[in-house]
């Protein structure tokens, strides 16, 4: 049994949080009924940390250690490439559900997500067909852009960012190290956060020389690295499900008294 860091109380207080964190997501997502989630911000919010709470019981799963039989999997990389799906989703989250934001910008952000969404399908459906020209016939790629056209918020933006935005390549109005600056984040932090997970994502390679041979052959020991890693992926999994479990806190609570 591999005792240099599952053996420690590191590993011990970051695994036993994730799976606290997971307790209160399910509490919280079971206690949800269809009538609560009245209007878009109560939706979004239940919507999203239900998408955080799955992906980090996956992470949880995946580096779980039984006393037992120790970790019998070591899948580092992909419970970082996991931690960078939480990040995003806790990034969306933050971003659609910003309260204090005017109807107007918010009608914005919603107009301009579902043209971005609508013009990603459009691109996916039209692989091998060689029909990405008809991109500007599309009957809801259209009426997406003439409603985000309307919207006032949108038409005060320069001349130049509209036309940008209007290509429906961009999901967001503004970056994502403002979206995590708004909310406490440290920039260069973030930053820092979003290379070392995108890392594992890209299968650049920091995700895979770092890993000892003995990672290549049938063994339940970990490198030194897998553990450091994996411990770090915890770690990671139970910020990013507390961030939402917070903001659904925060979203259910000023929806009762707005």
């Amino acid at each position: 049994m591999n005792e240099s860091i599952f053996g420690t109380e590191k590993y011990k207080e970051n695994s036993a949080e994730l799976k606290a964190q997971l307790l209160r997501a399910s509490k919280l997502l079971e206690s949800v009924q269809d009538g609560d989630m009245d209007g878009p911000f109560r939706y979004y919010t239940a919507k999203l940390l239900g998408r955080l709470y799955r992906t980090a019981n996956s992470i949880y799963k995946i580096t779980r250690f039984d006393e037992g039989t120790g970790l019998n999997h070591w899948d580092y990389t992909s419970a970082l490439s996991l931690s960078r799906s939480m990040l995003d989703c806790s990034n969306m989250l933050l971003y659609i559900c910003e309260t204090g934001v005017p109807v107007e910008e918010w009608m914005c952000r919603y107009k301009l997500i579902e043209l971005h969404e609508a013009v990603s399908n459009f691109k996916i459906h039209a692989f091998g067909s060689g029909s990405f020209k008809d991109i500007c016939n599309d009957e809801e790629i259209k009426s997406l852009r003439c409603e985000l056209s309307e919207n006032d918020y949108f038409m005060s933006l320069s001349e130049k960012r509209q036309k940008h935005f209007l290509k429906g390549n961009t999901a967001f109005l503004i970056e994502n190290e403002e979206i995590v600056m708004r909310n406490g984040w440290d920039k260069d932090d973030f930053l820092g956060t979003y290379k070392i997970l995108s890392t594992h994502v890209h299968s650049y390679p920091l995700s895979f020389l770092e890993v000892d041979e003995l990672s290549f052959r049938e063994t339940k020991e970990g490198t030194s690295d897998e553990e450091f890693y994996t411990t770090l992926s915890l770690s990671m999994a139970s910020a990013f499900l507390d961030a939402g479990i917070n903001k659904f806190d925060e979203i259910f609570n000023w929806c009762e008294t707005a």
